[in-house]
């Protein structure tokens, strides 16, 4: 199983991209089948290799499969502030799902045991199947998720919607300026212009045409 997880592990990374996540997920459905059923159909005296092996490498596929496709899909779907969320609720699932059929299965082996130890075992795999085949039509009855691809992460597709609502805002009504200027105030430029004669800023308002401002007169250094 260890030298499957590595090998599925590195190779996942390679087909992520070229096949769709539905697809990856039904092939890991299969893996759980095959697996319980090669279990549930053993004989008294089987092959290793035949039976046990087999039933091992599905078992990892299912998993490997199962948890890669589902983490990277469901976190480049959230915000970077969220991913940890939802990486800490799929582990929640995932540990909960197995505690739960499990226990069902438990169940299941416990209510066939007048039948004897291996036909009670072979009754939990069954119900082993049956589950398996279950998520195998949901997965393709309901399932629906695209190939992986350099896309724009969601904080940057937010962003990147922040800024065209920005630049798609309309225009200020025709007559209202931006900013009215206040010939009163003296600018920088003015103050620190060298050679400039005192004069004198009339105000603009008629009642005040007793007061004026003068401008100081700058010699250069």
């Amino acid at each position: 199983m260890a030298a499957g997880g590595l090998l599925l592990a590195t190779a996942g990374g390679f087909i992520l991209h070229l096949l769709p996540g539905t697809i990856l997920l039904v092939i890991s459905a299969i893996g759980y089948i095959v697996c319980v059923l090669l279990f549930a159909i053993l004989p008294d005296n089987p092959n290793y290799w035949a039976y046990i092996f087999p039933a091992m490498i599905a078992a990892t596929v299912g998993v490997d499969i199962t948890y890669s496709t589902s983490n990277i899909f469901i976190t480049t779907s959230m915000p970077k502030k969220r991913q940890g969320l939802a990486g800490a609720l799929i582990n929640c699932l995932v540990f909960l799902g197995i505690s739960a059929f499990l226990g069902l299965a438990e169940i299941v082996q416990t209510s066939t045991a007048h039948l004897g130890e291996k036909e009670s075992y072979k009754a939990a795999c069954w119900f082993g199947v049956g589950l398996a085949g279950v998520s195998l039509s949901l997965l393709v009855g309901f399932v629906r998720i695209g190939k992986a691809k350099s896309d724009l992460t969601v904080d940057e597709k937010a962003e990147l919607e922040a800024e065209i609502n920005m630049m798609s805002l309309p225009p200020p009504p025709h007559g209202i300026e931006e900013s009215t200027p206040d010939h009163n105030i003296i600018s920088l430029a003015e103050i620190i212009r060298p050679n400039v004669s005192s004069n004198t800023i009339q105000p603009e308002n008629p009642l005040d045409q007793g007061c004026y401002t003068r401008r100081q007169t700058v010699q250069p250094i």
